[in-house]
């Protein structure tokens, strides 16, 4: 993330302090589906680290009530002031392009909503694979650029310029967040991502996706992931 973009972020949080506000860091479907696929596959994690975890630590949360002790780590210090006080949590100021942890310290990562405010998101990738030990499962999600809200609004618009939210740098196709996770993980499932729209129309669009048929038109590109054990990784190094 630039320099630029952190201080934006900070400043955000801060703005949200002096006013008394809460700050919702991530989409309830998106929570969700996060929430979803920790309790399937994260049954046997010991060690979980949420990279990003934002301000509302509602992942983080959800697993202390399974039994785990999460670290979350968010580079806005803003963010973390503001995270609900829980003693199960530990909380962590650090920079996702370099994580304060010995290689191979977790059984699973959650990155959710994270890599598209980073401008390397490659080398974020590269961290979460290190500090995760082999075999280690990653849950990560990431906005998904061709989405059904998008695809609608441009043809009411009628213009097809991608206006993409206010923080991203990017954002995902299906196909470009497996290349990124590629060097280091093999896809295990990729869970769609609904909207929670209600109506007739909406409704019907959002029953498409939860079902599969429309997923990849979903809210966010969510993957749960197993990281390889590969040669030439360095995983004895530590940061």
């Amino acid at each position: 993330m630039s320099t630029e973009s952190r201080a934006a972020h900070e400043a955000y949080g801060q703005r949200a302090i002096d006013g008394g506000l809460a700050l919702h860091c991530s989409e309830p479907t998106v929570t969700d589906a996060v929430i979803g696929m920790a309790r399937d596959r994260l049954a046997g994690a010991a060690r979980i680290l949420d990279v990003g975890c934002g301000a509302n630590l509602d992942y983080d949360v959800a697993l202390a009530e399974m039994g785990r002790r999460p670290v979350c780590t968010d580079f806005a210090m803003s963010f973390l002031r503001l995270a609900p006080k829980d003693d199960r949590l530990k909380l962590i100021q650090s920079d996702a392009m370099a994580l304060p942890f010995a290689a191979s310290a977790f059984d699973a990562v959650i990155c959710s909503e994270t890599i598209e405010h980073i401008e390397h998101d490659a080398i974020v990738i590269a961290e979460v694979a290190r500090v995760l030990r082999a075999g280690g499962i990653l849950i990560v999600t990431a906005p998904n650029l061709w989405n059904a809200a998008r695809l609608i609004e441009m043809v009411k618009r009628r213009d097809f310029t991608i206006r993409m939210m206010e923080g991203h740098l990017r954002e995902y196709t299906p196909g470009h967040l497996r290349k990124l996770l590629r060097p280091y993980f093999t896809i295990e499932e990729w869970r769609p991502v609904p909207f929670g729209w209600g109506g007739k129309f909406g409704g019907a669009i959002d029953r498409l996706i939860r079902a599969g048929a429309l997923k990849r038109l979903s809210k966010s590109v969510a993957f749960v992931a197993r990281r390889n054990a590969i040669a030439g990784f360095n995983a004895t190094s530590c940061k």
